[in-house]
């Protein structure tokens, strides 16, 4: 099980999907985490992108990550 500050590296690593699901129009989405480590590092905390991530539905920054 990973730790809840698990890095993007951690996604690859495991070769796991990365989800991300709206909170105000319940829309979800997988999404490619390769440019995000490319952006971001693959040190950086999975549950810090929520700040970054933005719905193509309702374009609210209001999402939950899970993978």
């Amino acid at each position: 099980m990973p730790s809840e500050d698990a890095p993007l590296a951690y996604l690859s690593k495991h070769k796991l999907r990365l989800m991300v699901y709206c909170r105000d129009c319940q829309r979800s989405a997988q999404v490619d985490h390769a440019p995000l480590i490319k952006k971001y590092g693959p040190h950086y905390p999975i549950p810090r992108l929520t700040h970054h991530l933005k719905c193509t539905g309702c374009g609210k920054r209001n999402a939950t990550v899970f993978w």
